[in-house]
């Protein structure tokens, strides 16, 4: 015992002289957006035949959206090639116009995007989502359910595969098919449309993890951190910062400045153990330092129209590597939302309904 906390102090020790030794040493680079591929966010787009307003929300929400979803909703597992079981809902129409695949992201379960499915289902979309391995009532890669722990990021891209051959594409007859992704799941959906390009016709990428924000450690000192802590044994152990799931409420730490979405979501997470996933392994994060680069330097492979939507108060997402994607996808343009927080999705009124509405008219351009 004293051998490993001996092990443990040595590896803290040895990150604190790195980091500052890093801090110094290393200048981030800040890489500029093509001006004739950034737009700003119109807040002037404010229809709003079927949002939810945050007054009352929690009633809203289980008095309209809970029973509206119900009504659609089908819950199975597919199992992947190694045998692991993924979750997934689905979301069918009698006449669609189109066919949403939505990947989550970090921690996140299809529970959080309850809101997300009504809109879309409410726009006449059919919707699929899975929940990533490791978060929600899919298989764990470890035995603490609060962990996110991957061994590949393309594990990843792998699982998606599967559930779009197996769950998404058998219900899709010629309508269009899009992605809907957010934040890991941005990454992973960037990966996807790289490696597969023929599955989509569109997609939106919501505050995408193309650059993770390592907390003032560069890049390349948290992938030296993280790799080391793998090769050392510390893989499976929490990153440090992370830990298992809190009680604790922090509506002031939130990705979201909406506080009746995140009270509805963190009551969520109160109510049911299965969606408490909270904190990433050394293993993770240097999959996903790996992952998220790759996805952000191959976008010149992806030939479909991206809407990539950036937040100006992102906490979690280095705007670098979305900017990157940006200037060299031959068919994306960035959205700019000022006073956002990372999850676009959830924010307040004044934000989130434009950014439904553009994303509406951005779909629905393809089948006018």
């Amino acid at each position: 015992m004293k051998k490993h906390h001996f092990k443990i102090g040595s590896l803290i020790s040895l990150i604190v002289i790195l980091s500052i030794l890093a801090v110094k040493l290393f200048i981030p680079t800040v890489v500029p957006i093509e001006t004739t591929k950034k737009q700003n966010l119109d807040l002037s787009l404010t229809q709003n035949d079927f949002y939810i307003d945050e007054a009352n929300y929690a009633d809203s929400m289980q008095q309209i959206v809970v029973p509206y979803l119900s009504q659609y909703e089908h819950s199975d597992y597919f199992t992947t090639s190694d045998n692991t079981k993924i979750y997934y809902k689905q979301y069918l129409l009698e006449q669609p116009k189109g066919h949403i695949a939505i990947s989550h992201g970090f921690t996140e379960s299809s529970q959080k995007y309850d809101e997300v499915i009504y809109y879309f289902l409410m726009e006449g979309y059919n919707v699929s989502i899975l929940e990533h391995r490791g978060h929600g009532y899919s298989d764990r890669m470890v035995d603490d359910p609060s962990k996110v722990h991957i061994e590949d990021f393309n594990t990843y891209v792998e699982d998606f595969k599967a559930f779009m051959d197996t769950v998404v594409i058998p219900t899709i007859t010629n309508e269009p098919c899009y992605l809907y992704a957010h934040s890991m799941g941005g990454g992973i959906g960037a990966r996807f449309l790289e490696t597969y390009p023929e599955y989509f016709d569109a997609a939106v990428l919501s505050a995408p993890m193309l650059e993770i924000e390592t907390g003032g450690i560069p890049i390349p000192l948290a992938k030296f951190i993280s790799k080391a802590a793998t090769l050392t044994g510390f893989g499976k152990s929490y990153v440090l910062g992370h830990g298992p799931f809190e009680e604790t409420y922090s509506f002031e730490n939130a990705s979201t400045s909406s506080e009746p979405r995140y009270k509805y979501i963190y009551n969520k997470k109160i109510n049911d153990p299965m969606i408490r996933t909270n904190g990433a392994t050394f293993n993770w994060l240097s999959a996903s330092l790996k992952g998220s680069e790759l996805a952000s330097e191959n976008s010149d492979k992806i030939n479909i129209p991206v809407l990539l939507f950036q937040s100006g108060q992102d906490t979690l997402v280095k705007p670098n590597g979305q900017n990157t994607f940006v200037n060299n996808a031959p068919q994306a343009t960035l959205i700019y939302v000022a006073d956002a927080k990372h999850e676009l999705y959830c924010e307040v009124q004044e934000i989130m309904v434009p950014y439904f509405n553009t994303i509406f008219n951005f779909f629905n351009a393809f089948h006018a």
